[in-house]
C-alpha cells in the first residue's frame, strides 16, 4: 500500500512505528513496519500526536528536528494536488487549518466506491427493451354533466364576454384556464376524474391549473 514516506519532500522522514494500530483503528501501522498512515489532520498546531517524536512528527534531516507536516504534504495525504491550497495572502499556518477542516478526498473516493459497487450487485444492468409504439387509447367520455359544464366554457378570443354565440370558434392555437368554469365542488369523485381525463386528453386546446380547482375541500379533488 501507500507510505507515509511517498508523501513527504525530500529528507524528510516519518515516525518510526512503536506501537501497533489497534480496534476500532484499521491496523495499518504495524511495528517494523514503514508508516503507512499519519494520524488525524487537525485544525489547530500543536495537537498532541503531532508533538515531536509523536506518531504525526516529521523527522527534518536538514534541521535535525521534529516538525509537523507541511501543508503541502498534508494536501498530498488527503488525497489532493500539491498546492490546490495555496493562493495570495494565504498563509501556510492557514492553509493547514483548512485542510485540518476539510473530507479526506482518498475517503470519499473509497466511499462513493463501495456504493457504486454495492448499485452493482443490487441492480444489475439490464438489456435495453426494443424501442415500441404505445397504444393510444382514449379517455372514456365525461359524464352528461361534466359536458354540460364543458359547453359553458368560453371560446377564446371570445368578442363578447356575456353571451357565447355557437358560432366562436377558436381561430388560433392559444390555450385558455377552465379552471374557473367548472364547479368542482359540485362534481363527484367519478365525475371530477372525467373531467382531468378529458382536459389531459385535449392539453393542446385547453389548460387547467391544478391549485385553482384545488379550491374544493375534498381529498380526493387533490392531483
Amino acid at each position: 500500500g501507500l507510505l507515509v514516506s511517498s508523501i513527504l519532500e525530500p529528507q524528510r522522514v516519518p515516525a518510526e512505528v512503536r506501537r501497533n494500530d489497534e480496534a476500532p483503528m484499521y491496523p495499518c501501522n504495524i511495528i517494523g513496519y514503514p508508516r503507512e498512515a499519519l494520524p488525524t489532520l487537525m485544525a489547530y498546531k500543536g495537537s498532541y500526536a503531532f508533538r515531536p517524536g509523536e506518531p504525526g512528527s516529521i523527522w527534518d534531516e536538514i534541521t535535525g528536528e521534529f516538525t509537523e507536516p507541511t501543508a503541502e504534504e498534508r494536501e498530498r495525504a488527503l488525497g489532493y494536488r500539491t498546492n490546490v491550497t495555496a493562493a495570495p495572502g494565504v498563509t501556510s499556518q492557514r492553509r493547514c487549518e483548512i485542510l485540518g477542516s476539510c473530507v479526506d478526498a482518498n475517503t470519499m473516493q473509497a466511499l462513493f466506491g463501495i456504493c457504486e459497487a454495492w448499485q452493482r450487485a443490487d441492480c444489475p444492468e439490464q438489456p435495453t427493451p426494443p424501442a415500441t409504439t404505445a397504444p393510444t387509447t382514449q379517455p372514456d367520455p365525461p359524464s352528461e354533466q361534466v359536458q354540460e359544464g364543458l359547453r359553458k366554457i368560453p371560446p377564446f378570443p371570445d368578442p363578447d364576454p356575456i353571451s357565447f354565440p355557437d358560432d366562436d370558434a377558436l381561430t388560433d392555437n392559444t390555450k385558455f384556464n377552465v379552471a374557473e368554469s367548472i364547479d368542482a365542488n359540485s362534481l363527484t369523485k367519478s365525475e371530477f376524474q372525467d373531467v382531468m381525463a378529458f382536459l389531459k386528453a385535449n392539453e393542446d386546446v385547453f389548460c387547467f391549473a391544478p391549485e385553482q380547482l384545488g379550491r374544493c375541500t375534498t381529498g380526493y379533488h387533490t392531483i
